[in-house]
């Protein structure tokens, strides 16, 4: 008899307790086995790129749709039989002392063909990808999990803090963001930073570009086994950039010269997140669903709305009905009350500087060669993602927007409709008049170092170029909370000398729940 045991509020009889004991008796000399052979692998370091055998990996944990449940993803390649797996979780080490009751959820278990276009770099992919929902979790609590089954074997014991109960809004708050991420060397430079320095994180935002396989699907797997020491631990949402997939307005899958190669299926299906299920319909893998597409979290004082500018984000289409909605609700007075803070997040910038045809903010500005059309990436321009929903930041109020894209770390004053609203200090905003917009495209992608002259907008305040030395620009966002109506930012360069580690940081406070902006 098959049941789903993911709800630790569910009745178990005490057959049932007992075979889950059983369960995990049986399954300790294999997990005995796999925790030798990984032994020599330590937490963080790059050598865990290293994959020689079929065994539960490139773990990952992100919220649902309900507060207190938590994703767990992984991956199994090259391909391997998988009879029955599934996650066990407690609040004690699941393979520590005497074995114990545990809860159980059952996974999915599913795969994907990508990678067919027509060059060198479309690399198909082999392998099983598996999510599991562990559900009725304690909040605030920490939480032990491990994940397989007895045919593929069982990963080591992860565990990551459950969030804390959503009535509870005047709790602090601390989380990383950035984009454009990958697996090369920098990368990993980012990523032993925030281990030594974010593992305290109550999550963490990836905010599109994550993998830069481009049509290579053992590019994935090399992102997620390099960032599988963070993404185990630390909540982690993924939203789409350009390079992810095709969509609409991302890489064209046919076309290496613009960087294509990933119809969207690898990012849709490896990435599970809390939004809802959203679909596209690619001509070259079929149709596709994800809950990662664009989502929104509301975590203590802070509500987050994550939104896709790689997908239809137009009026009138879904999403924007969808980002309109949850703005209006999130902007209700009541909500504000208890949640005065809105972060919105889109891998494109609104406001940007580089000196290139992304940051053109003149009418019907294009990154099309004359005479060619590329549908996809080549349409985008900051100034159409800011035509088309900067005004729902300001109806709404938004407090914040974060983005990627550009290689390049810039931070910009309160700004609306092209104007700085106070320019007043580089480092303190009290009640602004509008949101502070900050692009950190620096999680390891080949950076972008040609600017514009940095008189040319008065709205931009700190960006790449202004170190002292010449170092290149990876880093990763902090923000923090210090009380219910202040929130600290650090940009931390971990390419500068100690000196110039902390790159930018600036505050923003509020003696009211909303400031009005129009």
């Amino acid at each position: 008899q098959r049941r789903d045991m993911g709800d630790p509020t569910a009745t178990s009889t005490r057959a049932q307790r007992m075979a889950r004991r059983l369960l995990l008796c049986l399954c300790l000399a294999s997990v005995a086995l796999f925790v030798s052979a990984s032994s020599s692998l330590r937490q963080g370091s790059s050598s865990r790129l290293t994959h020689e055998f079929s065994a539960p990996e490139q773990f990952h944990i992100s919220y649902t749709n309900v507060s207190n449940e938590m994703w767990v993803s992984w991956a199994i390649t090259p391909s391997a039989a998988s009879t029955n797996p599934v996650c066990q979780y407690s609040t004690l080490p699941v393979m520590e002392g005497t074995p114990h009751s545990a809860w159980i959820a059952q996974a999915d278990t599913t795969t994907y063909k990508d990678g067919a276009c027509n060059f060198s770099s479309c690399v198909p992919w082999d392998g099983t990808l598996h999510s599991a929902r562990l559900k009725g979790l304690p909040y605030s609590t920490r939480i032990y999990y491990r994940c397989g089954d007895k045919q593929s074997g069982w990963s080591r014991v992860y565990s990551f803090m459950s969030a804390p109960d959503p009535a509870n809004t005047d709790i602090p708050v601390s989380f990383i963001a950035l984009g454009d991420i990958g697996y090369s060397e920098n990368a990993a430079a980012v990523r032993d930073d925030i281990l030594a320095r974010g593992a305290d994180a109550d999550f963490f935002l990836a905010i599109g570009d994550v993998s830069y396989a481009n049509g290579n699907q053992s590019g994935w797997d090399l992102y997620g086994r390099l960032w599988e020491p963070v993404y185990s631990q630390i909540p982690s949402l993924h939203s789409p950039g350009n390079h992810d997939g095709e969509w609409r307005y991302g890489n064209t899958y046919d076309y290496e010269s613009v960087g294509g190669g990933d119809s969207g299926i690898a990012f849709a299906m490896r990435y599970p997140g809390p939004g809802p299920v959203a679909s596209f319909d690619s001509k070259h893998t079929g149709n596709m669903e994800s809950t990662s597409f664009w989502w929104s979290v509301n975590y203590g004082p802070v509500h987050i709305l994550a939104t896709s500018g790689v997908h239809e984000f137009l009026p009138g289409s879904e999403q924007y009905r969808f980002i309109e909605n949850d703005l209006r609700e999130a902007a209700k007075p009541e909500n504000r009350e208890k949640r005065p803070w809105i972060i919105v997040t889109n891998h494109y910038p609104m406001y940007a500087t580089l000196a290139d045809c992304f940051c053109n903010y003149t009418a019907d500005a294009t990154c099309q060669d004359p005479g060619t059309f590329f549908p996809g990436v080549l349409e985008v321009t900051a100034n159409l993602i800011k035509d088309n929903l900067e005004p729902l930041l300001l109806r709404y109020n938004v407090d914040v927007f974060l983005s990627g894209h550009e290689h390049a770390y810039e931070r910009t004053f309160p700004v609306k409709n092209m104007q700085a609203t106070d320019t007043s200090s580089l480092h303190y905003y009290k009640n602004p008049q509008a949101p502070v917009h900050v692009m950190a495209g620096t999680g390891g992608g080949d950076p972008d170092t040609k600017w514009l002259p940095k008189d040319m907008y008065a709205w931009s305040a700190v960006r790449s170029d202004d170190q002292l030395t010449d170092t290149k620009p990876f880093g990763w966002l902090r923000v923090s909370m210090d009380g219910k109506y202040k929130m600290a930012f650090q940009y931390l360069n971990v390419a500068s000398s100690a000196a110039e580690y902390v790159r930018d940081e600036f505050v923003i406070e509020k003696d009211v729940a909303t400031v009005q902006y129009l």
